[in-house]
């Protein structure tokens, strides 16, 4: 799996398979007892700030970020400023910090929640049920990796949780005539492809809705959830201006220019 998917699918294939032999809620518990916020300062002068904690825990702070950050990006784009997605993140929890003692929010206004500043979980039914997933079951937070079955249950009443249950929604034969994902549909893909669907891209931030080729909207005037993948903006920029596409396929697969022969619409020079 190393020479073939990203870093990040391989951690969370690794993360999968320590969880089927471990006892998560105990885990959970440990982790929990040896919770730290630890400050100090390097060598240059840098102040540095170290968190550890449980999944549950580091999410709620991602979620209360998120605003934070997106705020920030919106900014530095508008002025022209490209910085790494890390810089944006400190001064977003910079931000937070000064909007807490300020009385502020993030933003001056209220808006809705937007379905990609979500904690996403999948959990199956019958573990949901049971108190424990067994075999290829699942219970996790989409990004982060396996939780106990008692914590997602805990979870259950954070008001802008969403929780997608196997065997809940079938977005697979939900049709939305809009140009864009419902939200069902969203939150069904934030779940199914956390990153860019190209091989080799280890993004998960900035994500764009694409529809697959063969299945544009102006062709189909809906989106379906199994006609539609993820890509970053630069790749999705590519394909949509550059003629580059994702060979045939399902899941993470190589993103080729039009003159590749694994391109879905190769035409071979004449001889």
């Amino acid at each position: 799996m190393a020479d073939r998917r990203a870093l990040g699918d391989l951690r969370d294939q690794c993360a999968q398979t320590k969880a089927a032999v471990t006892d998560l809620a105990e885990q959970e518990r440990q982790i929990h007892a040896k919770r730290s916020l630890r400050r100090y300062t390097d060598r240059d002068g840098a102040e540095h700030l170290h968190a550890v904690g449980t999944k549950r825990d580091l999410a709620r702070i991602d979620r209360a970020l998120k605003s934070y950050v997106d705020r920030r990006f919106r900014s530095a784009r508008a002025d022209g400023v490209r910085e790494p997605l890390e810089a944006y993140t400190f001064d977003a929890l910079v931000d937070m910090a000064t909007s807490a003692s300020d009385g502020a929010t993030a933003d001056d206004t209220p808006q809705r929640t937007r379905v990609n500043n979500l904690t996403v979980i999948r959990v199956d039914l019958e573990a949901l049920v049971r108190g424990h997933p067994e075999d290829d079951e699942r219970c996790e937070i989409a990004g982060l990796g396996p939780i106990s079955v008692d914590t997602a249950r805990d979870m259950l009443g954070e008001s802008i949780l969403k929780l997608v249950i196997t065997k809940g929604i079938d977005v697979l034969n939900v049709t939305h005539l809009g140009r864009g994902p419902n939200t069902a549909q969203k939150i069904a893909l934030l779940w199914h492809a956390r990153g860019c669907t190209r091989e080799d891209c280890p993004r998960t931030e900035r994500l764009e809705y694409d529809h697959k080729d063969g299945y544009e909207y102006r062709k189909t005037r809906h989106t379906r959830f199994d006609e539609t993948e993820p890509l970053c903006k630069p790749d999705h920029d590519l394909k949509t201006y550059f003629g580059w596409a994702l060979v045939e396929g399902t899941g993470k697969r190589p993103m080729v220019p039009p003159d590749d022969p694994r391109h879905p619409n190769y035409k071979r020079p004449p001889p």
